[in-house]
């Protein structure tokens, strides 16, 4: 639907596409990344509980969405990536600087570094096998504990012992 659209759109990654998100981007008619931002790209996975005739239908399903997202990919990128550097990187769980991704025609543009806050959750980056470092401590980085004043941690013990009383 974006790219149907009239109007010139314009794609800032301001820290990190990652997976569908980097899918999106593709949509842009300028993608711009500052230096510090990231793109992960990736295969297509999904969880499931079904038997052996739905497991078969997923596993076909996946292959066309991965199909589809190779040939998103691919247009974007032009002549500086092909199918077989790209399935390569897509089977590798592949996080791309934004020079990388500059260099594999993902983006047109990269831009100054950016101030931005850590706001992934940890239990996400757990799904992926080869998070960068960097990512995975702020993640887990310890946010200041709220000072609770001892009338309220008072007051939250008797109002949960009367709930468990149903009073």
């Amino acid at each position: 639907m974006l790219q149907r659209h009239k109007a010139k759109i314009n794609v800032y990654v301001d820290a990190l596409a990652g997976s569908i998100a980097s899918v999106i981007a593709m949509a842009g008619d300028k993608i711009t990344m500052p230096s510090n931002a990231m793109m992960m790209i990736h295969n297509p996975y999904m969880g499931m509980v079904g038997n052996a005739v739905e497991f078969r239908k997923a596993a076909d399903d996946l292959d066309k969405i991965t199909e589809s997202i190779v040939s998103t990919y691919l247009a974007k990128a032009g002549d500086k990536l092909d199918d077989g550097t790209l399935r390569q990187l897509l089977d590798e769980e592949t996080w791309l600087t934004a020079d990388e991704a500059l260099n594999y025609g993902l983006i047109d543009e990269v831009s100054e570094s950016k101030d931005v806050a850590a706001c992934i959750d940890h239990q996400v980056l757990a799904h992926f096998k080869h998070v960068p470092g960097k990512i995975v401590a702020q993640s887990t980085a310890e946010s200041p504990a709220e000072e609770t004043k001892p009338d309220e941690l008072l007051k939250q013990k008797i109002n949960m012992k009367l709930e468990l009383l149903n009073l």
